[in-house]
């Protein structure tokens, strides 16, 4: 990803983008956010896990805010494990929230995703729908740097009493999605530029340094 991120989140980070763009949103804002989060040196992926009598804790290693690749990582594993022993789990100062959202929402696994700044829940169904409510004039899904809490129980009440609410029926909006396609902005580029930075030259010099998978001259 040019972060000097592992192989394995990488490919969780694509997952997650998948799942973003079939519920009809471009991922590439998020995407730019975390990435450059990493490249400024401002988040790490260096994360504590830890637990007390109520819940799951996850945090920095460091003084900079836990990055959202290596929370999402955490989330999607702790989701995907059939256990009653850790009903919750919190995650400290994570630089882009609803990465975390979308870790979740690929997991398939109903759940609430709730922090603070703004005030927000996002509720998964177990037909894979999601509802998003919020307050405030910033969306959830542009908020910065925020303390995650996940439940494994999807919470529905008192939707209402938020000021915004959003709902997204995810099987429909992912055909629509393969229909029409989503609309897309500027930050694709600046995503562009950090998986360059992933590649070499395809000629005799870069093969004859160690580039390729071995497999063939060519590769």
């Amino acid at each position: 990803m040019g972060v000097q991120a592992p192989f394995g989140i990488a490919e969780e980070f694509a997952l997650w983008s998948v799942w973003m763009g079939s519920s009809g949103m471009d991922p590439a804002p998020h995407g730019n956010r975390v990435l450059n989060y990493l490249d400024q040196e401002q988040s790490t992926l260096q994360g504590k896990l830890s637990r007390n009598s109520n819940n799951m804790h996850l945090n920095s290693t460091t003084d900079q805010f836990l990055s959202a690749l290596q929370a999402g990582c955490f989330v999607g594993d702790w989701l995907g494990e059939d256990q009653e022993t850790d009903p919750s789990m919190v995650i400290e100062n994570v630089d882009v929230p609803f990465l975390v959202v979308a870790a979740a929402g690929h997991s398939s696994t109903p759940c609430t995703v709730s922090w603070s700044e703004p005030e927000c829940r996002i509720v998964f169904d177990t037909n894979r729908n999601w509802e998003m409510s919020w307050n405030g004039k910033v969306r959830p899904d542009f908020s910065g740097p925020s303390t995650v809490s996940i439940n494994r129980d999807p919470d529905f009440q008192d939707l209402e009493d938020f000021e915004n609410r959003s709902f997204c029926e995810f099987q429909k909006t992912r055909q629509q999605v393969l229909n029409e396609g989503i609309r897309t902005g500027e930050e694709w580029s600046s995503i562009l530029s950090y998986f360059r930075r992933c590649l070499v030259p395809s000629s005799i010099q870069s093969r004859e340094s160690g580039a390729g998978a071995g497999l063939v001259d060519t590769d």
